[in-house]
């Protein structure tokens, strides 16, 4: 996302990627050109030439704007359970997304998860809108937002859902015959207003027609595709059931939000199927798909978290007192209980992000007993490395012309630097076949810096990839392991 960004600035609109919709690559451009006029003024320097000397002060930028949609979501969220459940609905539906772990965890970094669940939110809240007058500007709005939201991640488009809900309920309680319901002039509006949203945030979908269809259709075969790591994982659908969302929100208040489902498809008012109309078809989508991370069920926490808070209400509501404000404390306390797990997870979370990176930690070692000139190979998610730097990470494969690359936390090599003064470095694991301890020697490779999480994704399917298990034996056999 960043060095995409900052590519624009070098004056190519063109992402030439488009695996990835590119609203959010543009919000950061402007982002980052703003800071680059900062820059300029105070210390003489572009955008460009600063993000190559040091990027790290772009990607605290990014995850300042991800943070910034991270709270604007949880906002979001207060108002769709006011709209669709009330006042205490949205207050127990925002706490619980503020302290959703996941939600936490991605709002701290420049990915599209946030930014796209914060559209989705406010296309829903567009679309109640429309349910609620009936007019073509809140359908156009719904559109736009819609269009925004797919211009964000390609998936945030089945929000469109929540509109087509909000027009057949809206029909129904108008008495509108179906061939005026399907005949509506809101719906060209709105597909125009969706059109012109994602044509906003993606616009060389239609300048370059190639390149895009190009990239969505790679990133559909990628998402059908079992990626290094799921091997072992469960099947898409119980994975985001018994994974990703317990993890998410914890099991007491993921209970919650089973019931705030039964009670919503029990009730069935119009609130609810507006409240459902997203979530659900999404849900149902993202289970079918080979690939399997955590991060795709982001866009579901905040609708997971109002029905929570419909469950919990419905469970505390009931309780024998006359008095409403006896239920209105027992829910308040209630929803305070039922969090204090996640609540404890996400504070060690952040207690964590205060003590050194182990990456930071490796990067330090390197620096204090490393000698300039060394070649070390690196598995990916290990040392951070300067993009910036190079145009691209040369794999073992090609070794005998290596690239110069920078870690991002050794001061002390700067970018301008030869090969003869600082870490010549490898990027290991582009391929399978170049875990070879022997290739390595061969390229008088000194040290091999490895990553906990490779090596768990490979070591946990050892069937599917025994080069590497392999190389890891031989490591542990034939060299010596000099810092951990």
């Amino acid at each position: 996302m960043v060095p995409v960004a900052m590519r624009f600035l070098t004056g190519d609109p063109n992402p030439h990627f488009f695996n990835w919709p590119t609203l959010y690559m543009y919000v950061l451009a402007g982002v980052f050109a703003a800071y680059g006029v900062a820059l300029r003024l105070t210390e003489g320097v572009s955008a460009v030439a600063a993000f190559v000397r040091d990027p790290a002060g772009f990607y605290l930028l990014a995850r300042v704007v991800a943070a910034l949609l991270g709270t604007v979501t949880v906002g979001l969220t207060y108002v769709a359970g006011l709209r669709l459940g009330g006042r205490a609905i949205g207050l127990a539906a925002a706490f619980f997304l503020a302290v959703n772990l996941q939600h936490v965890v991605d709002s701290h970094f420049a990915t599209t998860d946030i930014p796209v669940t914060c559209l989705v939110l406010a296309t829903v809240l567009a679309s109640v809108g429309y349910w609620e007058r009936g007019r073509a500007r809140d359908g156009f709005l719904s559109g736009l937002l819609g269009g925004l939201a797919a211009a964000a991640k390609y998936n945030g488009g089945l929000v469109g859902a929540v509109f087509v809900a909000a027009h057949l309920l809206r029909a129904r309680e108008t008495g509108a015959p179906w061939r005026a319901t399907l005949g509506s002039r809101v719906i060209p509006v709105w597909l125009g207003g969706a059109l012109l949203g994602f044509l906003a945030g993606t616009p060389f979908a239609a300048l370059a027609p190639r390149e895009f269809a190009r990239g969505l259709f790679g990133e559909v075969r990628a998402i059908s595709t079992v990626q290094l790591g799921n091997e072992g994982d469960l099947p898409g659908l119980l994975f985001h059931l018994l994974h990703s969302l317990p993890q998410a929100m914890g099991v007491a208040l993921l209970l919650c939000a089973g019931l705030g489902l039964v009670v919503a498809l029990r009730r069935r008012a119009p609130e609810d199927w507006l409240l459902l109309a997203f979530p659900l078809p999404y849900l149902l989508i993202i289970g079918t798909w080979a690939s399997r991370f955590e991060r795709y069920a982001v866009p579901l926490l905040p609708f997971a978290s109002i029905l929570a808070a419909l469950g919990l209400a419905a469970a505390t509501w009931r309780l024998p007192t006359r008095a409403p404000a006896r239920r209105g404390f027992a829910f308040a306390v209630a929803a305070l209980v039922v969090a204090a797990p996640v609540v404890a997870r996400v504070l060690y979370f952040e207690v964590l992000l205060t003590r050194p990176d182990s990456r930071e930690l490796a990067g330090a070692w390197i620096e204090r007993n490393v000698s300039p000139g060394a070649r070390v190979a690196i598995e990916p998610y290990s040392l951070p490395i300067a993009g910036s730097v190079v145009d691209q990470v040369r794999g073992l494969h090609r070794a005998t012309s290596p690239q110069v690359n920078i870690p991002t936390r050794l001061r002390r090599y700067q970018p301008e630097a030869s090969p003869a003064g600082g870490v010549r470095v490898y990027a290991l694991g582009a391929f399978e076949f170049e875990y070879d301890l022997d290739a390595l020697r061969a390229h008088r490779i000194e040290y091999v810096v490895l990553s906990s999480f490779m090596y768990k994704r490979y070591v946990d399917a050892c069937g599917t990839f025994p080069v590497a298990c392999g190389f890891y034996r031989d490591l542990d056999a034939r060299a010596t392991l000099v810092h951990a």
